[in-house]
């Protein structure tokens, strides 16, 4: 009897540990950071983002055209071992002098189409507008469907600050979003302080 457990128990340790082991291998991560990083051009035929968090139109005036002090960009991408549990996130930050800034605003305003009337979220002075605030709400498009996936512009009038943020989830991560979303700050601090703070 005891001979029989001992190979029950066996099995079973190498059950688990195989399954952890699959588990782990089937969870894709990927990362870019720097405007090296970021693919989509005139040239380039993709983006880093399946669902086009990453796209918002040619940004590089902003980082070209108008002397910026700091700038970055970040994106990432996770895929759970279940099939369509993915989250992606992607932010563009652009920090301005006080004399720069306001034209640099004045592009965004001028050149996002779609961008909101009225901010959607203000957080410590930073007004969150919907990317996507004026299109028509009955037609689906990729990066327009609150809370599992969505774009906003962000403006800091006294820090000179313009940011460009994306996400999307699926499955769990859709209820994760969705929860995290209750608290604006919770859901800043959890899924961008590793890249920046909107303190």
């Amino acid at each position: 009897m005891k001979k029989l457990v001992g190979i029950l128990l066996l099995a079973w340790l190498l059950v688990l540990t195989a399954s952890l082991l699959c588990s782990c291998s089937l969870t894709e991560h990927y990362e870019a950071h720097g405007f090296g990083d970021y693919r989509f051009s005139g040239t380039d035929t993709g983006y880093n983002s399946a669902s086009e968090m990453d796209y918002f139109g040619d940004l590089s005036p902003l980082k070209d055209d108008f002397p910026c002090l700091e700038c970055d960009y970040f994106f990432s991408s996770e895929e759970g071992p279940t099939y369509y549990n993915e989250l992606e996130r992607t932010l563009y930050f652009f920090v301005y002098s006080e004399e720069d800034y306001p034209a640099a605003k004045a592009w965004c305003t001028e050149h996002c189409e779609y961008l909101g009337d009225e901010a959607a979220e203000e957080y410590k002075a930073n007004l969150f507008y919907d990317y996507y605030g004026t299109r028509d709400k009955d037609k689906y498009y990729h990066g327009d469907d609150y809370p599992k996936a969505f774009k906003r512009v962000v403006f800091h009038d006294e820090k000179h600050v313009i940011a460009f943020m994306g996400i999307s989830a699926t499955d769990r991560r859709a209820e994760e979003l969705e929860e995290a979303l209750a608290d604006w700050g919770l859901f800043l601090n959890r899924y961008y302080s590793d890249w920046y703070s909107f303190e």
